[in-house]
């Protein structure tokens, strides 16, 4: 996830994940195993998710609330559903309504909302009916429900909508701006990033401060976020790059721009693209078809039909061997654990950030490092491999996922369990659902009888 994990969520995302919670209860029982692959606490439970600090919430019968890996109750359980809210608190639902519990079980406020979302810097979205507003850690509502949509909470503020306008708030409830600015597909968020809030009326782009006041004046054709504290913004057509305070340094000569990473943006100047440094100056000429941008160190750039890796100086770590393909969208990170998951066209496999070939590219299909492992799959089934290309466990899954906190699930024959390093199967794959380990145990479930 994200570091700006819940900062950009937006309605749809938060409606479809409360509608799947409320419909999972209708076609599981869920229960908990240990390291072992023994029952950690019986399949007995309509409902269950992870634990985190020593709880998890699961729905008993008609009876909802938190469990300790005793399976003892925690707090009262007087309520019928429960959903973990995030930050330690839980939502709660009685007749309907919602409510907020601590890790203790112990009520924060009483089922009084319509809907509770997840805590965010310590505040939550709440609704009632058609409207919107927050409560914070201690159950005080820091605005009314009055807002027909509201964004998480970041870097201390929030946006909040009145109609189709939206407002910026404080940690408060205080509005710091009138409701002015639109919302909409190029700019479905309110959101600070960098100490700026990017915002647009009547097409026109700039930013805000963390106080409500205009630092980047709203006259730009377009804007992008801010990212290591710098944002291209677009004016008669043409990208330049601006400083936290509005300065332009590059001047409106780009065609096209992306956000900075390792200190440095991938420009587009026609239909060739290059990359400068912070201050606007060009290290590598526009010169390649494509680029990714920068990650721990290395860029993939393309042209004439073949793809290299190369360093933040421009030099080619590789030759132009490999293929532009991101199976994950290109936000997909480009290194994880120190090696690169490298496509030539047909197979898959590692370099290092050297260019150093690592595991041979012969496999359909690979997924990037975890734990020391990475998945990857031959004659259409899945196993691991190490980072010294030894391939540790067989290739024998329909499905394999990633290692976390020692183990990966796994699928076979419509069947989940967990392998640990060794590929030892903790349980035969007879689980419909499965959630990764946390804190020693993982949620499991079996259809419903």
């Amino acid at each position: 996830m994200d570091t700006l994990r819940a900062m950009t969520w937006a309605w749809a995302t938060l409606t479809a994940a409360c509608a799947f919670a409320s419909a999972q209860p209708q076609k599981y029982k869920w229960g908990f195993i240990d390291r072992d692959g023994r029952p950690a606490l019986p399949i007995q439970y309509s409902k269950a998710e992870s634990f985190r600090n020593g709880v998890a919430p699961v729905v008993h019968g008609k009876e909802a609330g938190l469990v300790d890996k005793k399976g003892a109750r925690r707090g009262t359980w007087k309520f019928s559903d429960v959903n973990d809210a995030g930050e330690g608190l839980y939502a709660v639902q009685t007749a309907g309504k919602w409510g907020v519990i601590d890790n203790n079980g112990d009520e924060i406020f009483g089922p009084r909302y319509d809907e509770v979302l997840s805590f965010s810097e310590g505040f939550c979205p709440v609704r009632n009916g058609e409207s919107y507003g927050f409560v914070n850690r201690l159950g005080y509502e820091v605005t009314p429900t009055k807002y027909t949509r509201v964004f998480a909470f970041s870097e201390g503020v929030a946006g909040v909508m009145m109609g189709k306008k939206a407002a910026l708030i404080d940690r408060t409830g205080k509005e710091l701006t009138d409701f002015v600015f639109d919302v909409g597909r190029e700019n479905p968020v309110v959101v600070a990033k960098n100490g700026r809030v990017r915002v647009q009326t009547n097409l026109q782009w700039g930013f805000l401060d963390l106080e409500g006041k205009t630092v980047v004046e709203l006259k730009y054709q377009a804007a992008k976020d801010f990212s290591e504290n710098v944002a291209a913004v677009m004016d008669l057509g043409k990208w330049g790059l601006i400083t936290p305070d509005g300065e332009c340094f590059t001047g409106f000569v780009f065609d096209d721009v992306r956000s900075c990473k390792n200190g440095l943006v991938a420009v587009r100047k026609i239909d060739k693209w290059g990359f400068v440094d912070k201050t606007g100056k060009e290290v590598i000429p526009p010169q390649y078809d494509e680029t990714s941008d920068f990650d721990g160190g290395v860029a993939l750039v393309c042209k004439d039909k073949g793809c290299a890796y190369i360093d933040t100086a421009g030099r080619a770590i590789t030759t132009f061997k490999f293929k532009y393909r991101y199976p994950d969208g290109k936000n997909d990170p480009l290194v994880q654990e120190g090696l690169i998951r490298a496509f030539n066209g047909q197979q898959w496999g590692f370099i290092d950030t050297q260019g150093n070939e690592v595991v041979p590219l012969k496999y359909e299909e690979a997924k990037h490092f975890s734990g020391g492992y990475a998945a990857v799959k031959f004659l259409d089934k899945w196993g691991y491999v190490d980072k010294s290309a030894k391939e540790v466990v067989a290739f024998k899954y329909d499905e394999a996922y990633d290692f976390k906190r020692g183990f990966a699930r796994v699928e076979l024959e419509g069947g989940f369990t967990f392998i640990d390093k060794t590929g030892r199967e903790l349980t035969p794959p007879r689980y419909l659902k499965a959630e990764d380990f946390s804190e020693g145990v993982a949620a499991v479930a079996i259809k419903a009888e």
